[in-house]
């Protein structure tokens, strides 16, 4: 008889094995909008008055309204007028907002009218984020204190816990005692989130002054947020002014983590790796493999299927920017590998109770505070020294390859055959080689699909 299967006849039904979870690999809660929220989980802003929470809690729902997904928005402070003039101010999209950005000025109350008045809006909306906007006005409107532990619990069990059943995730904005931190009032308030941010100001801002505002968890049930995030407000502007930078490779545009990530499914080959592998590849970093996982997926270097992680192609892509010989091709035949069997993207929920496969999307600026400036971007990049410098930099590149000196050319132990002259042997861009794997992929030989992407005979 199977553990599942032990028990009392009436006894209790639904035991979870979690030896058996843990040895599959636990991966991370998605995140609706990246380093900020969570796909499905309840979280809260607070911060006092005029500080910013609206402006934050605006900049999310159309994070979200950019993936195409519907957003409701409880509005019980503002007004109609200070939401779309902001909005405006952000550039929003006027046609996703009309069709995606559901705002009510709310009156909400826990009566049974007004709890299924709420839920049955939910259901027909399917939105991905609800926001109140904010708590205090909402308890007020139930005839409820807010310092009162009872009746915050109560308003949570009824408003925030159903949508967090439901998978959608919520936002809503507190606020903070005067000259105090954490969220005023009742102490339960931190116990029923699974996110807890609190705002403040680094730099004072207005409409005609460019400040800066500061984001810190002080709860994060599942560890996965960064502790701190900033944003450059005022004066025109609303953007991440700068986070963790992880050095790119110059040759793979790849960083330290996704490389590492990289090996190890390449390493693993037919039989795939797992997420428990890969975690140990990296010293036991979720929020490496996470994030790693993402650029991959991104630049569509690798292929997930059940909880098992596959290399998208047989060619390793250093050697493909390199311009080095790639290795000769191993036979994957009868093993799925290599082929359009495999879907890009990640397992998250839908907000239906299933689990379906979509793709990933390239993660929000993060920008820098060293080296130079991406013009497409404006993140920070690195200088590049060691290995895989640019010729004239200094440094070796792996594989055998070595730059000669006083030249700024870059020779190779083993050059590529000489097919279609020098044009053969430069190094791929990182999109060529993304079409490289592509090929790959569909079946052709490595030697083919690279002297296709560069148009050599």
């Amino acid at each position: 008889m199977s553990p599942e299967a032990r028990g009392p006849e009436n006894g209790m039904r639904g035991r979870v094995l979690l030896g058996k979870l843990i040895r599959g690999g636990i991966e991370p809660t998605p995140q609706l909008v990246p380093d900020l929220l969570y796909e499905g989980r309840i979280h809260s802003i607070a911060a006092p008055t005029g500080t910013g929470k609206t402006i934050i809690a605006e900049y999310l729902a159309l994070q979200v309204l950019g993936q195409s997904r519907p957003v409701l928005y409880l509005d019980a402070e503002n007004g109609p007028h200070v939401i779309a003039s902001r909005l405006e101010e952000m550039g929003c999209d006027l046609d996703s907002l009309d069709h995606l950005f559901h705002y009510y000025p709310a009156e909400l109350t826990l009566d049974p009218g007004g709890l299924a008045a709420l839920m049955e809006t939910v259901v027909d909306v399917g939105p991905a984020l609800v926001v109140f906007d904010s708590l205090a006005d909402f308890l007020v409107m139930a005839g409820m204190e807010e310092n009162s532990n009872t009746d915050f619990t109560r308003w949570a069990a009824e408003v925030m816990q159903p949508l967090k059943d439901l998978g959608v995730a919520s936002l809503v904005l507190d606020h903070t005692p005067k000259g105090g931190h954490g969220p005023r009032g009742a102490s339960s308030k931190g116990a029923k989130v699974d996110v807890q941010w609190e705002l403040e100001v680094d730099q004072p801002f207005g409409r005609e002054r460019t400040g800066e505002i500061k984001l810190t968890t002080t709860k994060d049930r599942e560890c996965w947020l960064p502790k701190i995030v900033r944003f450059s407000i005022g004066g025109g502007v609303f953007a991440r002014s700068y986070g963790t930078i992880d050095v790119p490779d110059p040759v793979t545009k790849m960083t330290d983590g996704a490389s590492t990530i990289y090996d190890t499914i390449v390493s693993a080959g037919k039989e795939g790796a797992r997420w428990s592998e890969m975690e140990r590849a990296v010293n036991g970093s979720k929020g490496t493999v996470s994030r790693s996982l993402e650029e991959l997926f991104r630049r569509e270097l690798v292929l997930k299927r059940g909880t098992r992680y596959y290399q998208a192609g047989p060619v390793p892509l250093v050697q493909l920017c390199s311009g080095e010989n790639p290795l000769p091709e191993p036979d994957w035949s009868g093993t799925g590998v290599g082929t359009n069997v495999y879907q890009n993207g990640t397992a998250v929920p839908d907000g239906t109770g299933d689990t379906g496969v979509v793709p990933l999307v390239p993660p929000p600026f993060r920008g820098g505070t060293s080296g130079t400036t991406d013009a497409q971007t404006g993140s920070a990049v690195p200088e590049p020294t060691g290995d895989f410098a640019p010729s004239g930099q200094g440094g070796t590149r792996r594989n055998g390859s070595e730059e000669k000196e006083g030249s700024g050319e870059v020779g190779s132990a083993n050059p590529s055959p000489a097919v279609g002259g020098s044009e053969a042997g430069r190094r791929l861009t990182v999109d060529e080689a993304a079409r490289v794997h592509r090929l790959i992929a569909e079946g052709m030989s490595p030697t083919f699909a690279r002297a296709e992407v560069l148009g050599v005979p």
